[in-house]
């Protein structure tokens, strides 16, 4: 029997740290399978759930609830410090993990967005904030510790906030980003109200978000994870003061920043006029305060 024990054990390594993350979504059912087989057979069910989570967390793959767990706070503490091509190298799973594997729209972001005061929530190693400081004012927020340090060591201002509170003045900032963030706060709705606080009349926000995680969210119940779909983002946007003004099916850089397909949600939204519920202020002029009308045309 204990020889048994051990077959199984290695078995259900196999069958769940095999699976590809992109079908990550089969891990849980199997891991409730190979959990049901340990009852019987008196094998410690946390070994699987261990399991699990470690392929989910460890590789910070996705968030196991809404918010930071402590092991996704240890994930990006190790990144904090070594750097995501120590803790990650594979580009491509990079990709699904962080903007920062993204330079081509880094660059793209950084030479078009010009003169704003801007709040970038989840700032992370803060290469897109780093960019878009030389012509942009560029307040970085995040809920680790060694992260705001990092952004710091760039010249960045930055502030720690473990919460849905942000502690800045009512109607202050041009445009707030969530650079691959939003999954990972825990009540979104009343960050969203905070941000809507803190945004100037005719402020926007930025949500850049993995497709690797929206394809994960194949029912409603997901969305409550940090699972969300680009139809969600908007949802949740529209559902908390602000009206949807870009969302693309599909993403492509101008063929001057790579002319790349990006596996990316892209939401831009401008805040809503609290008296008629919308901005005077047409789609067409804050277009050509963002984008170029030539670039406009390839990026969408």
């Amino acid at each position: 029997m204990k020889k048994l024990n051990y077959i199984i054990k290695i078995i259900s390594i196999i069958l769940i740290l095999g699976i590809d993350c992109s079908n990550i979504a089969l891990a849980q059912p199997i891991a409730a399978c190979a959990d049901s087989l340990a009852g019987k057979i008196n094998i410690n069910k946390d070994f699987f759930q261990l399991a699990y989570e470690t392929l989910c967390v460890e590789s910070q793959l996705v968030p196991m609830q809404r918010g930071l767990t402590q092991k996704a706070l240890n994930f990006y503490k190790k990144v904090a410090a070594r750097g995501w091509e120590n803790v990650l190298p594979d580009t491509e799973k990079q990709k699904r993990f962080t903007i920062s594997a993204f330079p081509g729209l880094i660059q793209y972001l950084a030479d078009t967005i010009k003169n704003k005061k801007i709040l970038s929530l989840g700032s992370g190693r803060a290469e897109l904030e780093k960019a878009l400081s030389f012509s942009n004012k560029v307040v970085c927020v995040d809920a680790v510790p060694e992260m705001v340090e990092h952004a710091r060591s760039k010249g960045l201002s930055a502030f720690l906030v473990t919460g849905s509170e942000l502690n800045f003045e009512s109607r202050s900032f041009d445009l707030v980003i969530f650079p691959y963030s939003i999954s990972l706060v825990k009540d979104i709705d009343k960050m969203l109200r905070e941000i809507v606080r803190v945004l100037k009349n005719d402020g926007k926000i930025l949500v850049i978000n993995p497709q690797f995680v929206a394809r994960l969210a194949s029912g409603g119940s997901m969305a409550d994870k940090g699972f969300y779909r680009r139809r969600e983002i908007k949802a949740l946007l529209e559902r908390n003061g602000f009206s949807v003004k870009y969302a693309p099916a599909v993403v492509a850089l101008p063929r001057a920043y790579g002319n790349e397909l990006l596996d990316i949600i892209y939401v831009f939204a401008q805040k809503n006029d609290q008296k008629s519920g919308l901005r005077t202020k047409v789609w067409e002029d804050f277009e050509r305060e963002y984008f170029s009308g030539e670039n406009i045309e390839k990026f969408i």
